[in-house]
């Protein structure tokens, strides 16, 4: 049976941008006549970076279509993973990432009343999920575990080996219809789909972002140097910086590969959610003139046609990034706690 055309928009609305690995959950629930609910995870391991808009984007399309969004910040991932940073210093960056994750989805208008948190170590310990972990264990071979392909399957502790069963096990224990995450997580996603049912449980539906590259090469990372990356609490003039240290003139070179998905992710989609107020996606043209646009896809094609160069986008993404970053910035100035956690988080 098909989707009503509320369901599909519905729908639309939860996977456009996305690789839709598995919709099932999805789809079900919304032929039931339910509302849908989702999760997005993250380790809180190094600082965040402005990729990570991507996915909260996401979130906010989500909650605006009348999803109900989970933040899954998974600390007892984060702490397998960086085995050598203690516990504590792994509390203090889970109450840095909810703090910063908090005041970025405010900053663009999502309703708060329709996000809850969870950290992870606060089913990690029950006898139930220590049950299932062994259960899953003992369902999983050594190839299952390597086939997420991760950093996390080649480390030479021990404790990396347990992600992908953290990971998988979050379906069970956050639930909801579907998981959101990066491309990067693919393997984890089949890995879940893979050893669930051997235990008795339903994978949800599994859903992929795109990955923002950095500034300079590879994909925007919190371990990379801080050139290569937008900051949250970058200054104007640090972020100024940043985007003048990059190559423009290049068609397919640094600025074209960073800053044009940041368009297609991030700002526009915030344009359309309105969460951009009375700002403008607004740049010159080769001719002189000004034009402002209001799809990513008309900007494309103008580029292609050479009506717009790529190097008159460095303001217009400058000023769009800031007007962004500018509430998130004020909220950090403000909350004395966040700052603390921040210090004792990364100093």
């Amino acid at each position: 049976m098909g989707l009503d055309a509320h369901a599909q928009k519905v729908f639309d609305a939860i996977t456009t941008r996305l690789q839709v690995v598995s919709d099932e959950r999805i789809k079900r629930k919304l032929q039931e006549g339910g509302k849908v609910s989702g999760y997005w995870g993250t380790a809180p391991t190094g600082r965040p970076h402005f990729g990570y808009m991507v996915p909260l984007v996401k979130v906010a399309e989500c909650v605006a279509a009348g999803c109900e969004v989970t933040i899954y910040l998974g600390d007892s991932y984060a702490y397998l993973v960086n085995y050598d940073v203690s516990q504590e210093v792994v509390a203090h960056r889970t109450q840095y990432y909810r703090f910063l994750i908090a005041a970025i989805l405010r900053a663009i208008g999502v309703d708060m009343s329709k996000i809850t948190f969870v950290a992870e170590s606060t089913y990690t310990s029950t006898p139930p999920f220590c049950k299932d972990l062994a259960r899953v264990l003992v369902h999983s071979s050594q190839a299952d575990i390597k086939m997420v392909g991760l950093e996390v399957t080649t480390a030479h502790m021990m404790s990396p080996l347990l992600c992908p069963v953290y990971q998988a096990l979050s379906e069970v224990y956050i639930g909801g219809d579907f998981q959101l995450g990066g491309v990067d997580q693919l393997g984890m996603f089949a890995y879940a789909d893979k050893v669930l049912p051997r235990v008795g449980y339903e994978p949800v539906s599994h859903l992929a972002n795109v990955i923002v590259p950095g500034l300079h090469k590879g994909k925007m990372s919190s371990s990379a140097l801080a050139d290569t990356k937008i900051e949250w609490l970058d200054s104007p003039d640090t972020i100024k910086k940043k985007f003048e240290g990059i190559s423009w003139a290049e068609r397919d070179g640094p600025a074209a590969t960073a800053v044009l998905p940041m368009l297609q992710h991030c700002l526009f989609p915030l344009y359309h959610l309105g969460a951009l107020g009375d700002k403008k996606i607004t740049t010159q043209l080769v001719d002189g003139s000004a034009k402002e646009y209001t799809t990513y896809e008309e900007l494309e094609r103008d580029l292609q046609a050479g009506q717009l160069g790529l190097g008159t986008l460095q303001p217009t993404i400058i000023a769009l990034i800031n007007h962004v970053l500018r509430p998130i910035r004020a909220e950090h100035a403000t909350n004395q706690e966040w700052r603390l956690a921040e210090k004792l988080a990364y100093s």
